[in-house]
């Protein structure tokens, strides 16, 4: 991947927060969903 534009990649601490927010009560009524974490496209 030599032409990839890093800045455009997803941050560790971005996908960090979608897993903490699964992983909470917040999340209790998400069952069987797939989430994507795109960024910016």
């Amino acid at each position: 991947m030599l032409d990839a534009d890093f800045s455009r990649w997803v941050q560790p601490e971005e996908i960090a927060n979608v897993i903490l927010f699964l992983a909470s009560s917040a999340a209790s009524g998400v069952t069987g969903a797939l989430i994507p974490v795109t960024g910016r496209l």
